[in-house]
């Protein structure tokens, strides 16, 4: 078959070459990735909190999907009944709903955001002050980060989205 259209054919060629090598490349491990927590965005009794991943290791890696969210007492105990829920991404339609496996080069970057409520406006404020830390596992790894980042919720559900290539 003789494709017509040479620059068809040239972006073809490309996308494959770019499906096959973000296939081939390793998964980002735990400790080559450094996070931080960006301070809450508060609006109408919604707290947002932006995490930032970033490559610190010497090689091409991959991230893609959800991160691991737990949420802790002040004394490190899991809080067990706040649980994370996945939500789409904070970005413009249709991306917001297509998670893509992230390309990250040493120093390059990935976020994600978590959303809580902070008790303003609601009745039942018996959860509030449960949790108040949150600790992170990249997608895919069962080791978590080791640092612990300060959070508070005053529901059961809170929201986390799926990991996005940049800054927020």
């Amino acid at each position: 078959m003789r494709i017509r259209n040479p620059m068809i054919g040239l972006l073809a060629a490309l996308y494959s070459a770019e499906v096959l090598l973000c296939q081939t490349l390793p998964a980002c491990e735990t400790r080559e990735l450094s996070i931080r927590q960006n301070p809450p965005g508060i609006a109408t009794g919604q707290l947002d909190y932006d995490f930032i991943l970033t490559n610190r290791g010497n090689r091409v890696c991959t991230v893609s999907g959800y991160p691991a969210a737990t949420a802790l007492t002040k004394s490190g105990q899991v809080a067990k009944q706040v649980y994370f829920e996945h939500q789409p991404a904070m970005a413009p339609e249709p991306d917001n709903l297509r998670i893509k496996v992230i390309r990250l080069r040493p120093g390059a970057n990935a976020w994600f955001k978590i959303t809580t409520r902070d008790g303003t406006g609601m009745e039942d404020l018996s959860l509030c002050g449960t949790a108040t830390q949150v600790e992170i596992a990249p997608p895919g790894s069962a080791q978590a980060f080791e640092k612990r980042f300060p959070f508070t919720a005053c529901t059961e559900k809170q929201g986390i989205t799926f990991l996005l290539p940049g800054l927020p």
